[in-house]
Order: C-alpha cells, then sequence, then structure tokens
C-alpha cells in the first residue's frame, strides 16, 4: 500500500493570509500584503504599512540629515507601491549588469554616443551611487521578465528581481535628491531617466503590476487607471527638477551626461511644415478649446498643450527622415513642457484637456518604427487610449 506524500503545513503565517486561507510566505512583510499593500502581522514594525519607510525614519542616529525643501520628492510616489519581500544574489545581479550593458541599454537609445554613456558613464557613477545600481538591474530585470514570456516560471523571477531593485533604489534616490551634490546630479539625473522607462512600462502590455499578478494565482490583474497615465507625467516632470537649480545645470553641462540632451539636429519650428491635412487638424483643435466653457486661463494652459504638441510631431516628422537620429525622448519631452495648469486639467479627467492628451499617445506610432526592442512600448498605445476613454 503506497503511502501518502506528507504536507508540511504552514504555522507562522501572517494574520491576513490565514483569513484568506492562502499560503504565506513568512517573511515580514509578506508577498501577499506587499502586493496588496495592506498591512502585514509578520512587519517589524506597525509603521511597515507601506514597502518604503518614511526619510524621517531612516537617518542614522545622530545624522544631521535633513529633507531640502526646495528639492521635493513627492514625483517618487509612483514607485512607493513596489515593495518586495525577494531577494537577489550578486550571481543573479552580476548577469542583469551584463545583460543591462549588452541588450537593455540599446532598448533606450539608438545613439552611439548615448549607448557609450549608458554602457561606461553610468556604470562606472552606479559603483558609488547605489541607487542607481538598483535601478540599472530593476530596468535590466524588467527587460528579460518582457522577453521571457514563454516561459511563466522564469518572467515572474525575473519581475520580482526587478521588484526587489526598485523597492532597494527609491529610498536611497530619495535621499540622494534630498541632499542633491555635484556629484550626484549627473547619477540623478540618469536615474531618473531609468524611472522614466519604467513610468512608460506601466502603462504597456510589460507593466510590472501586471506581471507579478500573473504569477500569482491568488491575485487577480488590477484595472489600470488614468493616474496610471498620471504618474508618467510626475516621473517626468519631477526629474526636470533635478537640474533647476543653476549650479547643478552648470556641473551637468560640463559632465558625460550631457549628451543626453545636446547631439540631435534642431528643427526650425517656423520653417518646417506639417502636411496640411495635420496643419488642419491642429486648426480645428484650436478652435474646439476656443469655444469650449474653459476659463480663459485654462484655455490657454490647453492652446500652449497644443503648441508643444505641434512642435514634437515636427520633431518626430523631421527626425525620422533619419532613423538614427529619432530618439523617443522627442515624444515625451512633451509630457515636461506642458504647464502646470494643464497637467492640473488632467488630473481633473477634464475631457477638453484628455482629448490633447489622447492625441499626444497617437503620436507614438512615429516612434515605434525605430529600430530598437521598444518592450516598455508595448501595448501602450492601446493601454492608454482605452483608459482614457472609459475615464474622461
Amino acid at each position: 500500500m503506497s503511502s501518502r506524500k506528507g504536507h508540511n503545513k504552514s504555522r507562522h503565517g501572517c494574520l491576513r493570509c490565514k483569513e484568506r486561507r492562502v499560503k504565506c510566505n513568512e517573511i515580514g512583510p509578506c508577498n501577499h500584503c506587499v502586493r496588496r499593500r495592506e498591512e502585514c502581522s509578520l512587519a517589524p514594525n506597525s509603521s511597515h504599512r507601506y514597502p518604503y519607510p518614511s526619510l524621517s525614519n531612516r537617518s542614522s542616529p545622530g545624522s544631521s540629515y535633513s529633507p531640502s525643501p526646495e528639492s521635493s520628492t513627492s514625483f517618487l510616489t509612483p514607485f512607493i507601491r513596489y515593495g518586495s519581500s525577494h531577494d537577489s544574489s550578486w550571481s543573479q545581479d552580476l548577469y542583469l549588469m551584463s545583460h543591462f550593458l549588452l541588450s537593455s541599454c540599446k532598448t533606450i537609445t539608438s545613439r552611439p554616443d548615448l549607448i557609450h554613456m549608458w554602457q561606461h558613464v553610468v556604470p562606472k557613477d552606479a559603483v558609488s551611487q547605489p541607487f542607481l545600481m538598483h535601478g540599472v538591474l530593476a530596468f535590466a530585470a524588467l527587460h528579460l521578465a518582457s522577453l521571457n514570456s514563454h516561459d511563466p516560471a522564469v518572467r515572474l523571477q525575473y519581475a520580482r528581481l526587478s521588484q526587489h531593485h526598485q523597492s532597494e533604489a527609491i529610498p536611497e534616490f530619495r535621499r540622494a535628491l534630498s541632499s542633491l551634490s555635484p556629484e550626484s546630479a549627473g547619477p540623478c539625473f540618469a536615474m531618473g531617466s531609468i524611472l522614466a522607462c519604467l513610468a512608460v512600462a506601466g502603462v504597456s502590455d510589460n507593466r510590472l503590476d501586471l506581471l507579478l499578478e500573473e504569477g500569482d494565482i491568488d491575485s487577480s490583474s488590477s484595472p489600470m487607471t488614468f493616474e496610471t497615465i498620471l504618474s508618467i507625467f510626475t516621473l517626468i516632470r519631477g526629474i526636470r527638477g533635478i537640474l533647476s537649480p543653476a549650479w547643478a545645470w552648470d556641473t551637468f553641462s560640463t559632465s558625460p551626461y550631457i549628451v543626453a540632451v545636446h547631439g540631435h539636429t534642431v528643427v526650425d519650428y517656423d520653417t518646417f511644415e506639417l502636411p496640411d491635412p495635420l496643419r488642419s487638424a491642429y486648426g480645428e483643435a484650436r478652435q474646439r478649446v476656443e469655444t469650449s466653457a474653459l476659463s480663459g486661463t485654462e484655455k490657454k494652459a490647453c492652446l500652449e498643450a497644443l503648441d508643444e504638441r505641434e512642435k514634437v510631431e515636427k520633431d518626430l516628422r523631421y527626425q525620422g527622415n533619419d532613423q538614427q537620429n529619432l530618439e523617443q525622448s522627442f515624444l515625451f519631452k512633451w509630457v515636461a513642457v506642458v504647464s502646470d495648469d494643464f497637467v492640473s486639467l488632467l488630473t481633473a479627467k477634464n475631457p477638453v484637456a484628455a482629448e490633447i492628451l489622447r492625441g499626444f499617445v497617437l503620436l507614438i506610432d512615429l516612434i515605434r518604427d525605430v529600430d530598437l526592442d521598444d518592450w516598455y512600448l508595448k501595448g501602450f498605445k492601446e493601454n492608454a487610449l482605452g483608459v482614457i476613454d472609459s475615464h474622461c
């Protein structure tokens, strides 16, 4: 008579897992509570309600650190949801760095000078800036997760590694921003650029939330919200603040990172014209703004956003004549240059502003022709349009 294989029942799981009758990994906070952003009874203390402790609790005893009031880090809030009880080994991290240098960095840009920056300047600075090291590894891990859609177990493994490195990076990055120095301005810019790509990936078919939920049989995929799209504005506009102090820009402009904002052919917006149908479409869009019920200030914000979107489209179509010179950053710079008033209208889900945003999302087709593995843009247009149409 064959004996039945024994099963070791977990008796040390957290209270919430016991209530749900799901298997707990017994690490405080456990995976289920972290993913659902709930307080876990296994957490070291009751303040561990969210994956990241506040900066005020992270200073070592006797530390004189205090956040600079002009260096807000609130734009990192979208990433605070990525807590992790998953760990990584040095061998895994070594492989992730190798993959970043050989493959992942080339999905960010096709320009040789920028690839050189990502392959040489960034890794060197990452040695002394742990937040940047974790950011690089998080990006590489999510890229690997996107490449392993055929193997759910491996895909989940890399998604968890990305989750882990994001959770390690953000607290350190917040502290670096709050005490920004000439030495950290360039690395902070690089980290911000990585987070911008991850924020865009958050609207794609390779978004981290979805990959983690696919591997959790006790979880169903949470619907994407309009706030998910707004988080891209929060991140990219926050990056702009890194270089807002004059000294920070002076330091950045003489650093190897300056190639990130220079090196492309500038279009003359006054002489380069869009095809007649597109010019007519922009004219009709401006007319709809003018005849809307918006206030004078709100109309001004929307008209300026349309002007900036038209410039972006000119950039894309002008640079598109040379695919090697076409960068995805040409599109997403629009997010950084629109006014705060326009972002406020988007936050309020104003239909006029949402229609302008919808036109921006459609421009993504102009950069999908670039010879890049644009894994973090896969499904972006369809997902974004679906959210805009259903929420505004």
